[in-house]
């Protein structure tokens, strides 16, 4: 009867417990998502309906006379690789992290609990932190390099062929600047995002989400995996992603050297703010979790945190 009563006030503890936690984050979460909302509506605004500066050109000038190529990596493609990667990299890392890492630096699993459901519910803590740090990073990005865009409008190498304005296209020689011409394509989606050179977009995208993979892949990767060049090797062949992504944009003339540059920089200061001051993501250990749990899981579920013991050689 006793193991029994005692079963039934640990369940009733549990379901106090988690009431606790849906009423005392319910509300961050809400500010959280509404902050990541008013960072990406602007952005869906800003291609819906705003159309950007209308530049002209200088009828000379032979660096917006390129032919139209399809792109080597699409914005599909992209997303494909520079969205679900970062996220997947994390998932492993944190996981790993609760279940072998933090059971060998620590006498007891940091943030384990008697229930069976004890690592799952750290590793969906830890995502949420993880997770929503990027995915607002990667709103401030894309609103950076689309404010960027739609302000300068700044015309892509193969605007002319795109557009095919009425004056200056077939014949110009003279160093004259035309503002004042109509373009003959029909295209008007190809005409407005001809003009949305600067930065480039994929480069700055590519930089912010690499980037920011490297640095969290430095702060919380602390062992050893098979041998010591794994984790520098990964985070190259990171880099070299981005750094690809960046080179096709000009070899397929969507983008002017500078447009990739100031992409790649803006991305990379995103990241490296994001990761270096606002997540203080290298001063993050065991303990800065451990403490959530201390305060919203049953004292009779939670195991005792002990003080870091050193590691063993693996």
């Amino acid at each position: 009867m006793d193991s029994v009563a005692a079963s039934r006030r640990s369940k009733f503890g549990m379901h106090l417990a988690a009431e606790k936690i849906t009423k005392r984050h319910v509300l961050k979460i809400v500010l959280d998502l509404m902050i990541i909302a008013a960072i990406s509506v602007p952005i869906i605004v800003l291609h819906a309906v705003v159309w950007p500066y209308r530049r002209g050109f200088y009828c000379d000038d032979v660096s917006i006379r390129y032919p139209y190529k399809e792109s080597t990596v699409s914005g599909t493609h992209l997303g494909l690789i520079a969205f679900p990667l970062p996220l997947l990299i994390i998932t492993v890392v944190e996981w790993f992290r609760i279940t072998y890492y933090e059971r060998r630096r620590y006498n007891e699993t940091i943030i384990a609990t008697k229930l069976s459901s004890g690592n799952a519910y750290a590793l969906v803590v830890r995502l949420y932190f993880f997770f929503g740090y990027f995915l607002c990073g990667a709103a401030a990005n894309e609103f950076s390099t689309d404010l960027g865009k739609f302000i300068i409008g700044r015309l892509r190498p193969n605007f002319l062929d795109v557009c095919r304005p009425n004056v200056g296209y077939t014949i110009c020689s003279d160093h004259i600047y035309i503002s004042n011409f109509t373009c003959s394509s029909n295209d008007l989606y190809r005409i407005k995002d001809a003009r949305l050179s600067f930065p480039s977009g994929h480069s700055s995208w590519s930089a912010y989400t690499m980037l920011f993979t490297v640095i969290y892949l430095q702060a919380r990767l602390k062992w050893r995996v098979g041998s010591e060049l794994v984790k520098p090797f990964i985070q190259f062949l990171l880099l070299c992603i981005a750094f690809a992504v960046a080179l096709s944009r000009i070899s397929d003339f969507k983008h002017h050297w500078s447009d990739v540059l100031a992409g790649s920089f803006l991305g990379s200061l995103i990241a490296i703010l994001l990761t270096a001051y606002v997540m203080k993501i290298f001063e993050l250990e065991g303990k800065h979790f451990a403490q959530f749990f201390k305060e919203h899981l049953p004292a009779q579920e939670m195991v005792t945190l002990n003080e870091p013991k050193a590691m063993a050689s693996p």
